[in-house]
């Protein structure tokens, strides 16, 4: 089985859904995501990238300085990770949108 995906292989997928047949870091088994991008990496050809349905963490910054407090809110990236022909094929199978 070829590893690397060829460059019209990898761009099809882009916008499809997928659904992990195992837990990676991070990504419990089932979870869905979306392929959102394809690029080219010197070490692994083409490769997907993969953002996860998962809850994004809030979290906030509070100090207080003399008079002065601050609050500052933010929330953490959406989670993602690359994906080789490989480990795509083993990790996830594609899903309706």
């Amino acid at each position: 089985m070829n590893a690397s995906f060829t460059d019209t292989e990898a761009r099809n997928f882009i916008g499809s859904g997928v659904e992990t047949l195992t837990n990676l870091p991070q990504v419990p088994l089932g979870t869905r995501g979306r392929v959102v991008d394809a690029r080219c990496s010197p070490s692994h050809g083409w490769v997907v990238r993969v953002e996860w349905a998962l809850p994004r963490k809030h979290s906030a910054i509070f100090a207080q300085v003399g008079e002065f407090s601050l609050n500052i809110p933010w929330r953490s990236r959406v989670p993602t990770g690359e994906f080789d022909k490989g480990q795509f094929e083993s990790c996830m199978r594609p899903v309706e949108s």
